[in-house]
């Protein structure tokens, strides 16, 4: 296989309109009581928060961009792993690619416990320097190893240092991805999202609504079980699946959102197909 596949979404924005413009920056998130539900059904997974976030990020790539698989660069710290990291100044960071596969039929849990698999998979290499994953990969040096980055933190980081500094610490931080697409994911009161994107490889109006699917994702992974499908995991708001449901709908009938599951697209067209098995499929 192509390695990676291209996930950015919406890809193509038009150079006029974004050149020598500087990364775009927008948040959304989960309010508190959501992330304590999703933290709970995240115990009941046997996985952790990080698992979570990167299975949604994963799962909404994969959707955006109509692959079965996404890829993207999970930004790992290998402070614990280098001899006299205690004396050494700076992050010890390093990006390393991690493939979610979303295969038709999976559940929940099988793709929570197969991301834990390659996140565990992946502790020998956090450290790995990009040229050998390069190399490994059979690609150029100059390829672009992954177009998509996901960082995870339990708490901000600026926040993290004025806890250890003090209150009367003025602590600003500015962070910026090289990635096209980089999701940052905070706990703080609730869950912190921050989509950076680049407005040159990322059309500005796709970029949000990414953001919103991956927020009402995990959303939906709160109220679910590991034995739920992922065809049942909707990441549309009101208005998109009014818009499937005015597609689906025979002439004359009402374009209504419906109210009862399955609410994700393919199952708004199975229940169509059999309310209306003669309607024709495609206009």
């Amino acid at each position: 296989d192509a390695w990676p596949p291209e996930t950015v979404p919406g890809a193509g924005a038009s150079p006029e309109s974004a050149a020598g413009q500087p990364p775009a920056l927008i948040r959304d998130g989960l309010p508190a009581d959501t992330l304590a539900r999703l933290q709970t059904a995240c115990a009941a997974a046997g996985v952790t928060l990080s698992t979570a976030v990167h299975a949604a990020w994963g799962l909404a790539l994969a959707r955006w961009s109509g692959r079965a698989d996404a890829v993207f660069g999970t930004v790992r710290s290998g402070r614990h792993l280098l001899p006299g990291a205690d004396r050494t100044v700076g992050c010890l960071i390093n990006t390393v690619p991690l493939r979610v596969s979303v295969g038709p039929g999976l559940s929940l849990g099988a793709l929570l416990r197969q991301v834990r698999h390659t996140q565990q998979g992946l502790r020998p290499f956090e450290q790995a320097a990009l040229a050998d994953i390069r190399r490994w990969c059979d690609l150029n040096a100059t390829a672009e190893l992954t177009d998509a980055t996901l960082l995870f933190e339990p708490a901000p980081l600026a926040q993290r240092l004025r806890d250890r500094l003090g209150p009367h610490r003025r602590i600003e931080l500015h962070e910026q991805g090289s990635a096209p697409l980089s999701l940052m994911a905070y706990v703080d009161d609730g869950l912190d999202l921050r989509l950076e994107y680049d407005p040159q490889r990322v059309n500005a109006t796709v970029a949000p609504r990414l953001l919103a699917s991956v927020a009402r994702l995990l959303a939906a992974m709160a109220d679910a079980t590991p034995a739920t499908p992922l065809a049942a995991l909707s990441a549309l708001d009101e208005g998109e699946r009014v818009t499937l449901a005015r597609w689906a709908a025979p002439d004359g009938a009402p374009a209504t959102a419906p109210d009862a599951e399955p609410a994700c697209e393919l199952g708004l067209m199975e229940r169509q197909a059999r309310a209306a098995p003669q309607a024709p499929a495609l206009r």
